[in-house]
């Protein structure tokens, strides 16, 4: 997970640089129209990235809290197994008594 985080952050740092890089030509450099819309193209490209990367952040989010569900679940259906194995094996041990 620290992995992410660090991505993430990677990400939205290098967005914001670009964006801060781009306004700051635009406004100095109007006429370089070759580099302002390549930082555009890229910005845009990074905007696109980011926001795929906080979709997929939310559904891992999701999968996780199912899976946390799940597991849970899963250790009550356990429980009550050994809970009717148990009344099972009192019921057998019993008749052959």
């Amino acid at each position: 997970m620290v992995n992410r985080t660090i991505i993430l952050a990677t990400l939205e740092a290098t967005y914001w640089k670009v964006k801060l890089s781009l306004d700051e030509i635009k406004e100095n450099r109007p006429d370089r129209t070759d580099l302002i819309n390549s930082m555009e193209n890229t910005l845009t490209d990074l905007f696109e990235i980011r926001n795929f990367v906080h979709k997929d952040e939310e559904f891992i989010n999701n999968l996780s809290r199912s899976l946390s569900e799940t597991k849970l679940e899963n250790l009550k259906l356990k429980s009550k197994c050994y809970e009717l194995e148990s009344k099972l094996n009192n019921l057998v041990n019993s008749v052959e008594l």
